[in-house]
């Protein structure tokens, strides 16, 4: 059983952000995580006339991170009753202060809210969650659909077998979750996007568990994007 200890958990207090918590309260009782909610407010800028110098971050009002500060104090109580929550709120760039927090807080998983959702989520993921994952060696749970379902129960979890990582947790994750292992072996030639989706599709997976990042050719986000089912993406 994979040891998830702590779970974080990016907040920009959307609908759509609100609608995944089911999905972290699942995974949090599973584990017994402890759930890092984070919320980072974006600074102000300015542009000098002249055009020369870049942008100019500007000094973030008080009042104004104050009162982020006390909505990310009441968000989400209703769907994570019984389950430990901190809050965190920073100033900054989102995608640093995510990639930060998940290493000062030594997390073992994120779990992020996308923005495609309708007939957009095959082409629109967002700027901070491409970023993260790019950026963050740590796994990573997504869910377009999470918006659009609510969390059943995992009965069955697709894996890619890309790497020894990847197969690892696919297999704690059913183990614990007492679901079926779809293991879609990899040829020769890289795994796309449709094909690792269809396989999804055709297990009637409710988890996807692929691999990302160092020498793995597969897109994720386009993974993601045309997923029937939330994804778990594992850095090797």
């Amino acid at each position: 059983m994979p040891t998830i200890a702590r779970i974080l958990v990016p907040v920009d207090f959307s609908e759509r952000c609100l609608k995944m918590m089911p999905y972290v309260r699942q995974f949090a009782e599973k584990y017994r995580s402890e759930v890092i909610l984070l919320h980072v407010v974006n600074p102000v800028y300015s542009i000098p006339e002249t055009g020369i110098s870049g942008a100019i971050a500007l000094p973030l009002p008080e009042r104004v991170f104050q009162n982020n500060a006390e909505q990310l104090d009441g968000f989400a109580s209703a769907e994570l009753p019984g389950v430990p929550v901190r809050r965190l709120a920073y100033e900054g760039d989102p995608e640093t202060q995510i990639a930060e927090t998940a290493e000062t807080e030594d997390v073992q998983l994120l779990m992020m809210a996308t923005r495609g959702h309708g007939v957009f989520r095959t082409l629109l993921l967002g700027s901070i969650t491409s970023k993260v994952l790019h950026d963050v060696a740590r796994p990573i749970w997504t869910g377009v659909h999470a918006s659009e379902h609510s969390a059943g129960e995992i009965a069955t979890i697709a894996c890619t077998a890309q790497t020894e990582d990847t197969l690892a947790w696919a297999s704690d994750l059913a183990g614990s979750f007492k679901a079926r292992l779809a293991q879609m072996e990899a040829g020769r030639e890289p795994l796309d996007a449709h094909t690792i989706c269809s396989f999804a599709q055709r297990e009637r997976a409710d988890l996807l568990v692929i691999g990302r990042g160092r020498g793995l050719k597969t897109d994720v986000n386009a993974v993601i994007r045309q997923s029937p089912c939330p994804v778990l993406s594992v850095s090797p």
